[in-house]
């Protein structure tokens, strides 16, 4: 009669139907979910999905700007280069000083010297110096209140990347007419830098007072201009150009804002320049659609990396618009072939962004921050390119609730049972549910899992620990990836002392589902290209976690799940990385000599990855290691959960 009394019976059984329809379909619709996520990328590849590029500041467009260039900046930056390879001869691992600072005084620049020095983090108590060298034109027609710089970064004879040297001839030949003209509002900075990034980085935190960091001592700049507004670093093979190419990723993934590229492109189409991003403009049409799926994929995986592709990506960070220019040598000569005139546009490609940049009274603040390359004149913005993202992490949300319904009603169930048999044997005790939570256990897990990632963080970046491997005779990659790798032992083993039955695991889980979708969706939001590959690769091995079959008894699924764990652990994954670049470059190699060579380049690009976030603030190296590694850790403890032992009901006196 209890039961023929009990009004919520029905309503329960009713909410039990729907609660097994959920678990039984909750990763199909997840997963669907993701499909969508994907596919919603994809579409991004077809012209209906994509914009043209157009200009939001009107104090921008390059059609207002009337060239005064004449051809004796030409000859001037034909001297130049003459007298600067000449140079070159005697100057084999550094700049020229004497050369380059006389020729700035000469053409009326206040010139300066930046010296900066880099102490080596990894032991030993190795110090690296570097002098940048930068003249100031000041504008005529106000005080130094606002200044742009054009950057260029010197590269030694000796050095492994591609030779530059025309670059500084031709930013010395602009510096000599800009100082003939009246109109400038705004001071330039001509900056040559030494060692690449590392001199841009010096020069910019010494130009805003940034002490912070004891690894690189940025020194003193005696000779400051206004508050800069843009940058354009140039990159010249040669004088003989076939095309300019585009670089726009910054540290973190951080972009320009697209009026400036938009302005770039203008200009060198005006002047008859061909300009394209990574590739010609006209390389393949409009409606190709696998050419611009892969022109999109290129954008993003060089963004992913967060490692600037230029001296221009270090700006980004202190709220300066900044792109390079690399104008690409042409590969086989031309009879007749005009480079006076190759030289006298590169000139006003120069001349028409200063000159468009001086017209600016505000700083960049209309058009996109935030949006995915296509092609020169086509991109997607951020409004277009974010459901693709928000609906795979979405995913995760989504089921980490889901299972919070099915954990609750499993409870619900039980405490049913316990009060019904309670009632029917009138037992009047206090029981303790089988499926009591142990919240302490649960809580535990996730801070040892964030101890360790926070602990491998620390040890690959504390210089005590790097000076004791020094004292030790030990490489610093080697030591820096064997720590890693004792860091990776001591994980493997926690399912051993912090093993969670399946109700336990389950509200493991849900934290996990959380803890990932809120991070995919916040990296998505400040490195899209980042986020959406975590989102493709991490997605469907969360959402296809099933507790409740990780039963120990059948051995081959554990030991194939098992392996499944490995080989999405973050280093395997950037070794598997590796190894696929390493074997579409070099496709006619040896596959063993691949794998080694690969092996190798994991250990140095840890290493890498370890300078780029001590000196240059990237935080990919940190994500991994506070993020992800933890997240992993959970995962592999939620492959040993135990099955809750069946005990025998109790028997009615």
């Amino acid at each position: 009669m209890g039961i023929l009394s009990n009004p919520s019976i029905g309503a329960h059984e009713k909410k039990t139907k729907y609660i097994t329809i959920i678990n039984k379909y909750s990763n199909l619709f997840c997963f669907l979910l993701y499909l969508i996520g994907f596919g919603w990328f994809c579409a991004l590849s077809f012209p209906q999905f994509q914009s043209n590029t157009y200009f939001s500041e009107n104090a921008l467009l390059p059609g207002l700007v009337l060239s005064e260039l004449k051809m004796d900046s030409v000859n001037l930056a034909k001297t130049y280069l003459n007298e600067l390879e000449h140079e070159r001869t005697s100057h084999k691992s550094n700049i020229p000083y004497p050369w380059m600072q006389a020729k700035m005084k000469q053409i009326g620049l206040k010139t300066y010297i930046h010296n900066f020095t880099l102490n080596y983090p990894f032991g030993g108590g190795k110090r690296f110096e570097g002098k940048n060298i930068y003249g100031i034109l000041r504008g005529p027609r106000i005080g130094a209140t606002e200044s742009i710089v054009i950057s260029v970064p010197y590269r030694p004879p000796n050095t492994a990347h591609t030779s530059i040297t025309a670059s500084v001839p031709l930013i010395l030949a602009f510096a000599d007419f800009a100082r003939r003209q009246k109109y400038w509002s705004k001071d330039i900075i001509f900056l040559v830098t030494d060692q690449e990034q590392l001199g841009m980085q010096a020069f910019l935190e010494a130009y805003y007072g940034e002490d912070e960091n004891n690894i690189l001592d940025s020194g003193t700049l005696y000779g400051k201009a206004g508050s800069i507004v843009a940058a354009i670093n140039m990159e010249i093979q040669d004088f003989d150009v076939d095309f300019n190419s585009l670089k726009i990723e910054g540290l973190n993934g951080q972009l320009p804002n697209l009026d400036l590229h938009n302005l770039v492109v203008k200009l060198s189409h005006k002047n008859g320049i061909p300009i394209g991003y990574k590739t010609k403009m006209s390389e393949h049409p409009r409606d190709d659609v696998i050419a611009n799926f892969f022109s999109l994929l290129s954008m993003m995986w060089t963004q992913s990396s967060g490692v600037p592709n230029g001296n221009h990506g270090l700006f980004h960070k202190y709220g300066i618009e900044a792109l390079t220019i690399e104008a690409v040598k042409r590969e086989t000569s031309v009879k007749n072939n005009n480079v006076h005139h190759k030289i006298m546009a590169l000139l006003k490609i120069i001349e028409g962004i200063s000159r468009s940049l001086n017209n600016l009274l505000e700083r960049f603040h209309q058009s996109f921050f935030f949006y995915v390359i296509v092609s020169a004149d086509r991109f997607i913005s951020i409004g277009d390119y974010m459901p693709s993202v928000g609906l795979m992490s979405a995913s995760l949300l989504i089921k980490s609730f889901l299972l919070w319904l099915i954990a609750n009603n499993k409870n619900e169930d039980d405490e049913q049972e316990n009060e019904n048999k309670e009632e029917e044997d009138k037992i009047v005790i206090v029981r303790k549910s089988k499926t009591t939570i142990d919240y302490i256990k649960i809580g535990t897990i996730i801070l040892c899992s964030h101890i360790v990632g926070v602990g491998a963080l620390l040890i690959t970046t504390n210089k005590f620990i790097h000076d004791y491997l020094f004292s030790m005779n030990i490489p610093t990659q080697t030591g820096i990836f064997y720590s890693i790798i004792f860091i990776i032992a001591v994980s493997l083993l926690m399912p051993k002392f912090l093993r969670l039955n399946v109700i336990d695991a389950q509200y493991l889980n849900i934290v996990l589902l959380i803890e990932l979708g809120t991070m995919l969706l916040s990296v998505s939001m400040l490195n899209f290209s980042l986020g959406f590959f975590l989102c493709v690769f991490i997605t469907p091995f969360a959402i296809l976690i099933n507790i409740q079959e990780n039963s120990r008894r059948n051995l081959l699924k554990f030991l194939i799940r098992s392996l499944i764990h490995l080989i999405i652990h973050p280093i395997t994954v950037l070794y598997g990385i590796i190894c696929l670049l390493s074997y579409i470059a070099f496709n006619e190699m040896n596959f063993n000599y691949i794998v080694d060579k690969s092996f190798t380049a994991t250990i140095d690009a840890i290493t890498f990855a370890v300078v780029d976030s001590l000196i240059y603030g990237n935080w990919l190296f940190d994500l991994t290691f506070l993020i992800l590694l933890p997240c992993w850790i959970m995962l592999w403890i939620l492959n040993f959960s135990k099955p809750i032992e069946k005990k025998n009901k109790d028997k009615s006196e």
